[in-house]
């Protein structure tokens, strides 16, 4: 039997078989937190009855070009359900911290009035 998966951006991959689950397709929220930290939040995705949600984590550090992903860590909840999560650690999340990508802002001022002007 053959699955045709949806196109997704993020998925799960089973190491010991050939298969892969959709984790997400959509992004749901990425809200700044306090700590100037954004959380990437992906809708929850139904694939074969069990339902599954991404959530990535990304935290600024000037020194990290291109960036450090962590692992991946699944929550298993009792309703047929599972959240993946994992943290980024870029220097592009800081502000001004990309300055040489098309767009990108030197000055965290202006950076941030980018930034505004996207919400």
């Amino acid at each position: 039997m053959i699955f045709i998966l949806p196109l997704v951006q993020l998925c799960q991959w089973e190491i010991y078989a050939p298969f892969t689950f959709p984790v997400g397709d959509t992004v749901d929220s990425f809200p700044e937190m306090d700590d100037g930290s954004i959380i990437l939040s992906y809708k929850e995705v139904v694939y074969q009855a069990y339902e599954r949600k991404g959530v990535i984590r990304l935290e600024c550090d000037k020194n990290m070009y291109p960036g450090k992903p962590s692992n991946f860590s699944e929550q298993v909840f009792a309703d047929d359900s599972s959240q993946y999560s994992a943290t980024f650690i870029p220097k592009c999340v800081c502000k001004g911290g990309f300055p040489d990508a098309p767009g990108g802002k030197s000055d965290p001022e202006e950076a941030e009035d980018s930034i505004q002007a996207v919400n």
